[in-house]
């Protein structure tokens, strides 16, 4: 039998790629439903009615791991940024229909107007949150595409740009006020559960308007779309109190190091 050439071996590991996704995806869409039933029985355990009906609707079962994590406990606080409608690929919509409050942070100026009519138990805030005394406003690139928006970015992301470069997508700039995360949460009080942070390459940026070691979130999503080649952002975090549990797709996971309980919940979680 002949060795395969290179163009079958590329159409084979293709094959295989497109194979792991499909049961990946399949495999998200399962443990929704299972965690939606979990979700009805603990809410009727607790004579609670949501306040709209419970959806898991992250892009990559974010909500299914901080689920497995929170699940038992009734309130909490949480940070999104890069929240979009407040829908689509949200990590928090399912914890605001359980009775979690939270902030929810959106550079996108039609997707922050749409979050903050749905999301109406949360405080919702359109910024591009960026490093200290950042002059503001800033340039926002706008995808003009529904499917593709959430791939909008502030100032110039050169990995995002060149993407896009090959691609017809129409797209368009505005200027987005500017601001920082410790801004945004000078009058906050109690504890932040979790955040989630999905700003298209401007990650470090942000943290460093962040002060970790005062705000103390229990669980740090980060996206990280370079997959650890760009070190950046976890070296940043050595000097943080987070132990690193490792990727969930293309998010870095962090737990502080406070928190044995969670860790010791999220060993317990394939990622």
């Amino acid at each position: 039998m002949p060795d395969p050439s290179p163009a079958d071996l590329h159409a084979l590991i293709s094959h295989l790629a497109a194979e792991v996704n499909r049961l990946s995806a399949n495999s998200i869409e399962l443990r929704r439903q299972i965690t939606g039933l979990q979700v009805e029985r603990l809410l009727a355990s607790r004579q609670q009615t949501p306040r709209y009906p419970v959806e898991f609707t992250s892009q990559n079962g974010e909500d299914l791991f901080l689920w497995h994590l929170f699940h038992d406990q009734p309130r909490g606080f949480f940070i999104e940024v890069g929240a979009y409608d407040g829908y689509r690929d949200s990590v928090s919509y399912a914890f605001e229909c359980v009775g979690w409050q939270g902030l929810l942070i959106e550079a996108n100026p039609a997707r922050a107007a749409q979050c903050k009519a749905r999301r109406t138990a949360s405080r919702v805030e359109h910024f591009a949150l960026l490093a200290p005394n950042t002059p503001g406003p800033v340039r926002f690139t706008v995808v003009q595409d529904p499917a593709w928006d959430a791939s909008s970015y502030a100032l110039d992301r050169p990995m995002h740009r060149e993407a896009l470069d090959t691609t017809t997508l129409p797209r368009a700039t505005v200027e987005v006020p500017v601001t920082t995360m410790d801004a945004l949460l000078a009058q906050h009080q109690g504890p932040i559960d979790f955040a989630s942070i999905d700003v298209e390459g401007a990650e470090l940026e942000l943290l460093k308007g962040f002060t970790l070691t005062r705000h103390r979130p229990r669980v740090l999503l980060l996206e990280d779309n370079t997959l650890g080649r760009d070190q950046a952002l976890a070296n940043y975090m050595k000097s943080q109190p987070y132990r690193f549990l490792g990727y969930l797709a293309v998010n870095q996971v962090y737990i502080h190091e406070s928190e044995p309980d969670l860790l010791a919940r999220a060993a317990m979680f394939r990622i």
